[in-house]
């Protein structure tokens, strides 16, 4: 048993990186990603400290962290710090909502509230991450080069965006329907995937401005 925990702590790489220092939320949880993502490496972090460490050593494709793990007056920026680079899912009371919501608003983070049977979802956001992750390596691995990134990018994101702007606007073309607060929330929406639209815009043509020597090195 200690010899398999010992596994499951300092993988030389895993998919998942799991920060909890609660031993119950670990076990049931270990156990329920590793059902769904089936080979999946998952590796195990008890402090936030080792939290760091593993997530630098092992750069895993998504975080799974306990807010128990995390000094409540630096929550929202370490967070931020993790779900800059890796997708991360935070685990906690439904109050502390509010102190992420903008992380949460941006799309750098999903949250789910600790009641009731909470696990399964957690588990469930796990693998569905796992699986854009993956669905994003085909994509780019069914591209017919390197020089087609910029390409990529703009049909694989500005597509989905177009379809989001779209809609958005029909709902707001009818806001006098809807609560002040649904209408802000529409208009925040919009605002979001305008400016994705445009970092899209921009990492597109910075890539096509590059050398083909540099496009495919």
């Amino acid at each position: 048993m200690q010899e398999a925990t010992k596994k499951a702590i300092a993988p030389k790489q895993c998919s998942v990186l799991v920060g909890t220092p609660n031993a119950v939320f670990l076990q049931r949880l270990g156990q329920e990603v590793q059902h769904l993502v089936g080979a999946a490496s998952v590796s195990f972090a008890s402090s936030l400290e080792r939290l760091r460490e593993t997530a630098a050593r092992c750069g895993p494709q998504v975080i799974l962290v306990d807010d128990r793990l995390l000094d409540a007056s630096s929550l929202y920026h370490c967070l931020a710090e993790f779900s800059a680079a890796i997708p991360t899912i935070l685990v906690a009371p439904y109050d502390r909502q509010t102190q992420v919501a903008r992380l949460i608003a941006e799309g750098q983070l999903e949250f789910v509230p600790r009641c009731g049977d909470w696990v399964p979802l957690a588990a469930s956001l796990v693998e569905r991450r796992l699986r854009w992750a993956k669905a994003f390596r085909n994509s780019i691995s069914t591209s017919s080069g390197k020089g087609d990134m910029g390409e990529l990018f703009r049909h694989e994101i500005n597509n989905p965006l177009t379809g989001i702007l779209g809609n958005a606007e029909l709902i707001l073309a009818h806001s006098d329907r809807l609560p002040a607060i649904d209408t802000q929330r529409i208009r925040t929406v919009v605002e979001l995937a305008v400016r994705l639209r445009e970092t899209v815009r921009r990492v597109s043509n910075a890539w096509e401005a590059q050398p083909d020597s540099v496009k495919s090195a």
